[in-house]
């Protein structure tokens, strides 16, 4: 084994038992709701919300980071079943939640760049095998089938399109497709009474 290898693999089984540790004390909901609260857990969300966007109307992004290797995040309603589902069948890197059980979405915490910070940064090339690995993630998304219209194991949609409430479930696709249609048009209509 080559020094290089051995170093990295030591340094990934150092992260991994403080991962551990850290995980060990984050069991409970009202625990992690406390280290969410933290002046340092709220600044860090709120410098990620400044990164996602510039717009002071969107909606806060509600991820804290808790301790130094874990971030946690209110989950949407079925948002852990379809990281789940992604996991099990695709190859697109998914991060694995710990302790399903909580009302939290607990995940590791990944430093670095986001895209569109990272992408004008790169080389034509970057750019371009960038855009290939996305191209292959979406294409095995739309590969995915579901026999239901709306999320994984509950038939409701939900988002930010849909001003965070839950619709659905739906018994037919041409009833959702509908049901967007109309969600657009009202978004749309509201959009042109404001300006």
């Amino acid at each position: 084994m080559c020094v290089a290898t051995q170093l990295e693999s030591d340094v990934h089984l150092h992260l991994s038992h403080q991962v551990d540790a850290e995980l060990a004390k984050v069991y409970r909901d009202n625990y992690i709701e406390t280290l969410s609260q933290r002046p340092s857990a709220e600044a860090w969300s709120q410098n990620l919300h400044r990164r996602v966007s510039n717009d002071e109307n969107m909606p806060p992004v509600l991820v804290f980071r808790i301790t130094e290797l874990l971030v946690a995040k209110r989950p949407f309603s079925s948002e852990q079943t379809s990281m789940e589902y992604v996991r099990q069948h695709t190859s697109i890197p998914v991060l694995c939640v710990h302790h399903p059980h909580l009302n939290w979405l607990i995940m590791d915490y990944v430093d670095g760049d986001m895209l569109y910070e990272y992408w004008a940064k790169q080389s034509r090339f970057t750019q371009y095998r960038i855009a290939c690995a996305l191209r292959l993630y979406i294409k095995q998304l739309r590969s995915l089938k579901s026999v239901n219209v709306g999320a994984l194991g509950t038939g409701r949609v939900s988002g930010i399109l849909f001003q965070d409430y839950a619709f659905g479930p739906f018994d037919y696709v041409w009833r959702f497709q509908r049901f967007c249609g109309c969600v657009s048009l009202v978004g749309w209509e509201m959009r042109m009474k404001i300006r």
